[in-house]
This record gives C-alpha cells, structure tokens and sequence, in this order.
C-alpha cells in the first residue's frame, strides 16, 4: 500500500501543525530523505532546524537510552550466571564490554547529566514516573557518573545490587533472580536492545510522504 500524493501532502500538514517543535514535525518540514539514514533519532540533533530544547531533549534520549541498556545487560547476565550458562555468560560479558566503550566516548556527558529534562518530558505527556522507577534511574546514572562502567560486573557491585533491589521491588516473589522455577522461564535474553523512540516507525511514515512526493502519484 503507499500514499497518495495528497494523502502525502495532508498528512505532512497535519502533522506539521499538531506537532511542530518534535522531530518528527522538523524532518516532515525537511523533506529530506538524507535524514532516514540515521540509525538514531539523536543523531540528527545538530540539524539547523533542531530548536535548542529540542536538541537537549535528543541528548537526554540518547543518555538515557545508552546508560539504561547496561541495567538490562547486566541482568541478564545475573541470570545467565544463575542458571550457569557458560556461552550466556561470555555472550553478556562481551556485550557489556562493547556498552562500555559506548558509555566511555560519552563518560564526560554522563557524569555531568541531570535527568530533569527527562523526568519534565514524562510530566509534560501525562506521565509522571513512578518514585521507585525514577529512584532507581537516578541512583543508576549517579553510579555510572562516578565510578563509571568498569567495575559493573563485580560480584558485590553497586550495580548488581540496584538491579537486584529493583527487580525485586517489581516482582516479589515471581523475580527470575530469586525464584527457580521464574528462572526456568526465562529464554536467555530479556529486554536487551537499545530503546530508539519508535525511530522506526517515524521514519516509515517520513519515508511514506516522501516517496509519495518524490513520484508525484
């Protein structure tokens, strides 16, 4: 199925007119099909376009995304070390070695990072993130911002523990780390990927008008 041209036409003013300080609001008023090449939103924060609180919301999106993938790694990496995985384990340890690369070329932005940006986005939607989601956040990107990444692994981490604290605090008694039988469910990996936004999704629909426009159906 594609677009019609003034389906295409429409479509890029409305969303143009409900949602002009968002990206995907530039990137429609753009047309530009080199911006679909970015592989994350963030990527496109320099554009001339991009407002300035845009462009620190982009920061904090990217901060955010790439500080909270280690809590995931990590476990599952715990779990892979619960049930005694040996190829889990390596897999998890690699992975977590190359998120530390990725926490180190922004250690410096990761230190000085407040998350104020991220919680007034969430108030500003309707959603006001629950204390213990938001205690547990914080803590995490502190301990990221101090003593970086590379102790994240040690048995008696900070970082084990916070992450044990939390699933913990959500699941009770159904915690994968404390319950065989949740353990035994598991599938070996659990949430894992880097957060994007729905980029994907919002580079369909550019794309959509685009083509549409490009071909002049």
């Amino acid at each position: 199925m594609a677009l019609r041209l003034q389906d295409a036409e429409y479509l890029r003013e409305r969303i143009q007119a409900r949602h002009p300080d968002s990206l995907l609001g530039v990137l429609a008023g753009r047309n530009n099909q080199a911006d679909l090449q970015a592989d994350r939103p963030w990527q496109l924060l320099d554009l001339p376009e991009v407002t300035p609180v845009l462009s620190a919301q982009l920061r904090d999106a990217q901060l955010f995304a790439v500080c909270m993938q280690g809590a995931a790694l990590l476990y599952n990496l715990m779990l892979s070390e619960l049930k005694k995985h040996d190829e889990l384990i390596e897999t998890y340890r690699r992975e977590l070695d190359d998120w530390a690369a990725d926490v180190g070329a922004l250690q410096t932005a990761v230190a000085d990072w407040r998350l104020d940006g991220v919680w007034q986005v969430l108030r500003y939607q309707g959603r006001s993130p629950a204390y213990p989601m938001q205690s547990f956040v914080e803590r995490w990107v502190d301990n990221l911002g101090r003593g970086g990444s590379d102790a994240l692994v040690e048995d008696n981490s900070l970082a084990r523990r916070l992450v044990w604290e939390r699933e913990t605090a959500l699941k009770g008694s159904r915690t994968r780390l404390g319950s065989t039988r949740h353990l035994e469910l598991w599938g070996g990996r659990s949430g894992t990927g880097l957060m994007d936004y729905r980029w994907g999704i919002s580079k369909q629909i550019l794309k959509d008008v685009l083509t549409a426009e490009a071909e002049g159906r």
